[in-house]
């Protein structure tokens, strides 16, 4: 599991830790420096006489490249060094001179490396600056890129190698295709984990969330899934989710949906055809509206213990579930249904989505699923968790469909809201990266995904 920090969290650590006296800027220095030599051997087989230019900004960053490029020419590299910012004359730039270090104006001269220190932690969004081809080494964050609120549209140095120091930035889990290779260096900040804002789970820690069955268990205690979904408009809606329940093992589908019954049944005969005693609830995929008796009977069951998962037209429901009982209930909008049931802007949205998404969840207490190229999963008094499987492929229509299927039947089987949500928003997008066509597709690929992690 990939664990990120909010850069306030990292600042009172290092705070902390520096009053104590411990060697902060030292510790990453020499890291950077160790990791800058090594990328040299690999380039030119000895870093010895190898050309480093370094970007050197106006606050620590910047000093750990000028104290890395020191080290750097203690071991015969050729180090120059650029200042695309104002930054006063200090100690370390001082060092760096006088081992021979040379400032440079212009960019024209061929390098083996690049070092960006321009900004880090305290950095901002907005950064450009034309550079001669090499590999480029960013300090903890690419320059152009804020540690908490990154915008992917601003201009911002695109690095081969982020050098994450510490602990990792939410920005490295929201734009970590703007990153390159991620590596996290350790300079003994010792965070605690429960004060953690994000996460993202990789395929062995999703393995530990999947449901264990007994070859012996009967279909009552695989699962019973109510759906209420499709509609005239968009029967297909109903098959997919079913589909996928079905493909996953659920023990019973329970459709509610008289609309669609007869070409539901058509394709899946094994379907029961009314409501009844079920573990979990899917609402709304293809559904254009949602009766009011509809919302009675919904709100009936979810106060009654039972976990709901809402989409589409069914979104707007929450706000008839009483507040005690939101915590087991998922909401699965894309952005631009979001921004109708929340009232946030897209503005504000595209500016900073951990924030708003778990602002979101704070006032209403539900577990949100917002949809997108990171799908955010975000529930009380927990860390977001971003995930990082999918493909472009999931950005078809009725991919939704089938990933409300999914999530619904892990709550069937009983796994948590939350960790059902997080076990079928990285199983669907497995499936997403094993195919190239339609949503109707997932639903096959779903097994060989599920196999995946196992």
């Amino acid at each position: 599991m990939k664990i990120a920090f909010s850069a306030a969290e990292i600042q009172r650590r290092e705070t902390q830790l520096i009053a104590e006296g411990t060697p902060l800027m030292a510790r990453a220095s020499h890291a950077i420096a160790n990791r800058v030599l090594l990328c040299l051997k690999q380039l030119r087989g000895s870093a010895y006489g190898s050309r480093v230019l370094i970007l050197v900004g106006p606050g620590d960053n910047g000093s750990d490249a000028l104290i890395a490029g020191t080290l750097l020419l203690e071991r015969g590299v050729a180090v120059t060094a650029i200042f695309p910012l104002d930054r006063e004359d200090d100690q370390w730039s001082k060092n760096f001179f006088r081992s021979g270090g040379v400032k440079v104006e212009d960019l024209d001269a061929e390098v083996d490396l690049i070092l960006d220190g321009v900004f880090g932690l305290r950095g901002r969004n907005g950064f450009a600056i034309d550079l001669p081809d090499a590999l480029l080494v960013s300090i903890d964050l690419p320059s152009g890129l804020a540690a908490d609120v990154a915008d992917p549209n601003s201009l911002h140095l695109h690095p081969d190698i982020t050098l994450a120091l510490g602990a990792l930035k939410q920005t490295h889990l929201m734009q970590d295709d703007s990153c390159g290779e991620i590596e996290l260096i350790d300079i003994g900040l010792d965070l605690n984990t429960t004060e953690a804002s994000c996460v993202s789970y990789e395929d062995l820690d999703i393995a530990l969330l999947l449901p264990q069955e007994d070859q012996r268990s009967h279909k009552y205690q695989r699962g019973t899934l109510e759906v209420i979904a499709g509609s005239h408009l968009y029967p297909g809606a109903a098959d997919l989710t079913v589909g996928a329940a079905l493909k996953l093992g659920i023990g019973m589908v329970r459709l509610n949906s008289p609309e669609v019954a007869e070409s539901v049944l058509r394709k899946f005969p094994e379907v029961v055809i009314n409501s009844g005693s079920s573990t979990a609830l899917v609402v709304g995929p293809g559904r254009t509206s949602i009766s009011k008796e509809e919302i009675t009977y919904i709100r009936s069951q979810v106060s009654s213990g039972k976990p709901v998962l809402l989409d589409a037209a069914a979104l707007e429901i929450f706000e008839h579930i009483p507040r005690e009982f939101r915590h087991q209930v998922i909401l699965t909008p894309h952005d631009g249904e979001f921004q109708k049931i929340s009232g946030v802007s897209k503005e504000a949205l595209l500016s900073n989505r951990l924030e708003v998404a778990r602002n979101f969840v704070n006032q209403t207490g539900v577990i949100l699923v917002l949809k997108g190229s990171r799908t955010l999963i975000v529930a009380p008094s927990t860390p977001i968790a971003i995930n990082h499987s999918g493909s472009l492929t999931l950005a078809t229509a009725g991919s939704g469909d089938v990933l409300a299927g999914v999530i619904g039947t892990f709550l069937a089987k009983g796994v948590p809201p939350r960790e059902a949500a997080i076990l079928g928003v990285h199983l669907h997008g497995l499936a997403g990266e094993l195919i190239e066509g339609s949503a109707s597709e997932l639903i096959p690929a779903l097994l060989q995904a599920r196999e995946q992690i196992e």
